[in-house]
């Protein structure tokens, strides 16, 4: 009797008050972007297509004038996109090199699309929550004083009045080209280098390189490709169209991309 009466105090207990479980709860994991030698906030903000102010709200403890190599940075949630919109020239590595996603993850937000054969005006899924990475610094050399005197220079003189990405790109031909067998091994080579008795660059073959007065997203710019940042991976000569013959065997190279008046090709 008396251990029938516990069962039966039990029973009533367990009745008032319902038995409840406390579900786990998990924090979701921001995006992240670990800093890379001569970034700042505005050179990190156009790599990943965020704005400024957005960056800098997401790290209020991150003095802006003072970024440490190796420092992560906190990127804003509701900035990372969802799709993207295939470009010309665009090719499924550069995509995922441009946006610093890695490109399995790419593939796999778009298992229905065959991402190897693109088309212009395609749109993509791009991972729900991207891993930014830095740009990878095999492609980049010292910063040097010389190597920044002469990219930043060039750039000024060849991308004079075209928009930043332009300017990243004629930085990055002549990266391209150091790292070629067919162009010298060095900056200020490849930019003074002459093939078959014609200089390769327009400002040098009429002086504007000397002439040319940088600004300071030209320096920015060339800080950038020196760093490591492709804007057009494989990519070896730049031409405007409104003053490129047409004959120009230059026409015979395919096209990797075009920014403001200047087209990139292989």
């Amino acid at each position: 009797m008396i251990e029938l009466k516990k069962l039966v105090a039990i029973l009533a207990l367990t009745s008032m008050a319902p038995l409840t479980f406390s579900m786990p709860t998990f924090a979701a994991t921001a995006p992240t972007y670990t800093v890379v030698a001569s970034d700042t906030y505005w050179i990190i903000a156009n790599k990943l297509h965020v704005s400024v102010a957005a960056l800098e709200a997401a790290n209020p403890n991150v003095p802006v004038n003072n970024l440490q190599v190796g420092e992560v940075l906190s990127l804003p949630i509701a900035s990372v996109p969802s799709t993207y919109v295939v470009q010309p020239g665009d090719t499924e590595w550069l995509i995922a090199h441009r946006l610093g996603i890695a490109l399995g993850s790419l593939q796999a937000a778009n298992s229905s699309i065959n991402v190897s054969n693109l088309q212009v005006g395609q749109v993509l899924d791009l991972p729900s929550s991207p891993s930014f990475t830095p740009i990878s610094s095999s492609n980049s050399v010292a910063i040097s004083s010389t190597n920044l005197y002469w990219m930043t220079r060039v750039i000024a003189a060849e991308a004079t009045g075209q928009p930043y990405a332009a300017k990243l790109a004629v930085g990055s031909v002549i990266m391209n080209r150091t790292h070629s067998p067919n162009y010298a091994s060095s900056v200020q080579g490849v930019i003074f280098q002459t093939i078959n008795g014609h200089a390769q660059f327009t400002c040098v073959a009429n002086g504007w390189i000397y002439q040319v007065q940088p600004t300071s997203l030209d320096q920015q710019a060339a800080q950038q490709v020196l760093s490591g940042y492709d804007a057009v991976p494989n990519a070896f000569v730049f031409y405007n169209a409104s003053q490129t013959p047409a004959n120009s065997w230059v026409y015979t190279q395919p096209v990797i991309a075009t920014y403001g008046n200047l087209t990139f090709a292989s």
